[in-house]
């Protein structure tokens, strides 16, 4: 399935000019890119990815068998941050994240990807308070997002910089992918059942 996905619609892309892993010129630019999945493609994955997602629901609250703790700052329903070992698709998604960031943001040579994955549903009221994954968050080279719900309501995702902010407006089968030390917030979400997966990774 990667190779139906790698041939998604790239919207609002711009190429990055750097290779250096830690180019401070994206992050002060706010940049990120956006991926859009065919309607047949969403069709085929995200029901199957929702009924999982809603299955484990706030697993880092109730399931004390859970391999970690909610962050601080997730004031939302959370799995455990290994979904894409538990569903072959979110897998696929994860493995497309790889291969856009190897072809659109320029990662040094690596031999290695370490990835977290885990869903997220948001009910009204429910946030993510800014933050980003540097050494006091746990350091990250890149973060994501995909869509699985949006109903009207649905919060954005915003990218700030000091007094500069950018919004990314949610849209069912996007896929966004941005540089992890962007501070990154969700407010106070409108709606019930906002679903996303969400995910960091290491290159090493």
């Amino acid at each position: 399935m990667v190779r139906m996905l790698w041939n998604i619609i790239i919207h609002n892309a711009t190429r990055t000019t750097s290779n250096a892993r830690y180019d401070m010129a994206r992050v002060e630019s706010l940049e990120y890119k956006e991926y859009i999945l065919p309607t047949r493609l969403q069709n085929q994955i995200n029901d199957d990815i929702k009924q999982f997602i809603l299955g484990l629901g706030d697993q880092l609250e109730t399931d004390k068998d859970a391999g970690a703790v909610k962050p601080s700052q997730c004031k939302c329903k959370m799995t455990d941050w290994d979904v894409s070992v538990k569903n072959k698709n979110i897998n696929d998604i994860v493995n497309l994240v790889c291969l856009c960031i190897d072809r659109d943001f320029l990662p040094p040579k690596h031999s290695v990807k370490k990835t977290q994955t885990w869903g997220v549903i948001y009910d009204i009221g429910d946030q993510i308070e800014p933050h980003h994954h540097d050494r006091n968050f746990g350091i990250m080279d890149y973060s994501w997002t995909y869509y699985i719900q949006v109903p009207e309501g649905s919060s954005s995702l915003f990218l700030t910089k000091g007094e500069k902010e950018c919004e990314v407006i949610p849209q069912k089968g996007k896929l966004v992918i941005f540089d992890s030390r962007i501070w990154h917030y969700i407010p106070p979400n409108k709606c019930n059942n906002r679903i996303a997966i969400v995910g960091n990774i290491l290159i090493d």
